[in-house]
């Protein structure tokens, strides 16, 4: 999974024009810096037991945004769900996506540690990786 996590993240890249690394992070987002940041995360789901074709993977990711204001973490949320949410049928480096959806709207979660804003959206991503 760790895998698809990196392309994930690459395509968010490319379709917001943020810098992995410097604003978009996968799979750990620095304590302090920077303020205005963004994390893909893998997060566990159900087990893909009813799929009659087993290569077919079912994926959690979650996004994590924190800003200075509210507007800040709530749009750049939006703009990851622009990227993920509803897309189909598209290769993504060794992966077919079939499916992604966000499992909601961004949700506002309160402030961080140092008082900033964070806003987090779940997604369900049914991939298959080339052999």
């Amino acid at each position: 999974m760790a895998d698809l996590l990196r392309e994930i993240t690459q395509w968010v890249a490319t379709g917001t024009g943020w810098g992995i690394g410097s604003k978009l992070y996968g799979g750990a987002l620095p304590a302090e810096e920077p303020d205005e940041a963004i994390v893909i995360l893998e997060r566990g789901g159900p087990p893909d037991m009813y799929h009659i074709d087993y290569r077919v993977g079912r994926f959690m990711f979650q996004v994590l945004a924190r800003g200075n204001t509210y507007f800040t973490a709530r749009d750049d949320s939006h703009a990851v769900k622009a990227c993920l949410h509803e897309l189909g049928q598209q290769t993504i480096g060794e992966w077919e996506i079939m499916s992604s959806e966000a499992v909601s709207a961004p949700q506002f979660l309160g402030f961080d540690e140092r008082g900033r804003y964070e806003f987090s959206t779940n997604y369900e991503v049914r991939a298959l990786r080339f052999p």
